[in-house]
């Protein structure tokens, strides 16, 4: 915990805590959008129960998304891969570093 001190210009020890916080939230997101895509790759993977609570928790990160991306598709066209993950990736790095930003101004 103390090592990461040397690379974060941290204020005082509260920004430390909630930078921490937010990196465990987005790590956590980080492990579910891998996990599904994984999961996406074997066919029977999607009626375990680990796999519906991870399918819970990233369909509302997801639907949005893929509903942005159908709205750019021609009339009866659809895309072979689902960039959605990928795109929630760029969006989480994105929120991280906004959040950081914000609380060590």
């Amino acid at each position: 915990m103390v090592h990461l001190r040397r690379f974060l210009p941290v204020g005082n020890s509260m920004d430390f805590i909630l930078i921490r916080t937010f990196d465990a939230f987005f790590n956590l997101l980080y492990f579910l959008l891998i996990s599904r895509v994984i999961l996406s790759w074997f066919t029977n993977a999607k009626q375990t129960r680990i796999a519906g609570i991870i399918y819970t928790l990233t369909e509302p990160m997801l639907a949005p998304i893929r509903y942005v991306i159908s709205r750019f598709q021609s009339e009866g066209a659809s895309l072979m891969f689902d960039f959605s993950p990928l795109i929630a990736f760029i969006l989480i790095q994105i929120a991280r570093t906004a959040i950081r930003s914000v609380i060590l101004a």
